[in-house]
């Protein structure tokens, strides 16, 4: 067999949003290393990690970006949106007030990321059933208004995370195939206009 490393036919940028401790560093976590932290750091600005993924057939990079949710470091990770063409809007289940924020990360979306990102809102920590506070009624109506396709998770089970990312890996590489998407050759680190931006850490898995 070869040694070389599989080349990826795209390279996709991902971001997850979304308020603070609503799990979204797990949800990394659990797709990139398979295991699962129950009391993980708090995210400060970014952090960076990198995915291969299966589409068609063809090898899929995925740069995935955790931000931070909490309001003091929200400024530092909005340096981090350009360019994002996928998006996970995550909310928990069982904290009302991250649904009723959702809006406002939207707003960030629609403002800093790439004008053809595609989005899915993710209700996680489903395994929490029976601390639940948001109801699926609410969740049909904002889902309706904003046109989001929306699916439930656990990054503790680890339940529908690899589905959140290969839906919307699937949607973009869809229209990347058709010409509706035109990716940007930026670099990850550093914006449109070539200016270099601090660091965040990164990791990689080849899983």
């Amino acid at each position: 067999m070869s040694n070389k490393q599989t080349q990826a036919r795209h390279t996709f940028k991902f971001l997850l949003v979304g308020n603070g401790s609503v799990g979204k560093t797990s949800i990394v976590r659990r797709l990139c290393r398979g295991d699962f932290i129950t009391n993980p750091e708090t995210t400060i600005g970014v952090e960076f990690m990198t995915k291969m993924i299966d589409i068609d057939g063809n090898q899929i990079k995925l740069q995935i970006w955790d931000t931070a949710g909490q309001e003091k470091y929200r400024s530092v990770g909005k340096a981090y949106y350009r360019n994002a063409i996928g998006v996970l809007l995550v909310f928990s289940l069982t904290d009302h007030v991250s649904f009723e924020k959702l809006d406002e990360w939207i707003t960030d979306v629609s403002q800093y990321c790439h004008p053809k990102a595609n989005m899915i809102l993710v209700g996680n920590k489903s395994d929490l059933s029976d601390s639940r506070k948001v109801t699926l009624d609410e969740i049909k109506k904002f889902t309706e208004g904003h046109n989001l396709q929306y699916i439930e998770s656990s990054a503790k089970t680890g339940s529908n995370i690899n589905e959140c990312f290969y839906q919307v890996a699937k949607s973009i590489y869809d229209g990347v195939v058709t010409g509706d998407i035109v990716l940007s050759t930026s670099h990850v680190i550093g914006d449109a206009d070539g200016q270099q931006q601090p660091e965040p850490k990164k990791e990689k898995c080849s899983c």
